[in-house]
């Protein structure tokens, strides 16, 4: 139910920011990514920032685990071209959100396989309007 909850307002955050033109999202983020590339990248972030990071991270304590996950999660995407432009910091807070709430799934049931589905949910709603 949580990663329902989770899917649905990201994807409204993101159609609405996108039918706003809130921030000027640039055409590359847009663009529709082939799907297979698309589940392979995101099947393998979820095994490297929650199976591994998280499951390693916790021998400091599960705080430490959700918030270093979360960090190193977020600073993986900060490594592209617009990170530091307006694009950028939208683009932050959506996967500081995004990267809390899953290392917190992770960390209270262990379903790595749900985690994949609503990662890749919101990867697609950057790709298809709805509205």
């Amino acid at each position: 139910m949580y990663v329902l909850l989770f899917n649905i307002a990201i994807f409204l955050l993101v159609q609405v920011i996108i039918l706003t033109k809130l921030v000027a999202l640039p055409d590359w983020i847009t663009d529709k990514d082939p799907l297979i590339p698309l589940v392979v990248i995101v099947f393998l972030q979820e095994i490297l920032f929650r199976g591994l990071a998280v499951s390693w991270l916790e021998r400091w304590g599960r705080q430490v685990a959700l918030w270093a996950s979360t960090g190193i999660f977020v600073l993986f995407h900060l490594v592209a071209p617009y990170a530091w432009s307006t694009v950028g910091i939208v683009f932050a807070v959506i996967t500081f959100i995004g990267g809390y709430f899953w290392a917190w799934h992770f960390l209270k049931f262990r379903n790595i396989y749900l985690l994949v589905i609503s990662h890749l949910l919101v990867n697609l709603s950057f790709n298809y309007v709805f509205f």
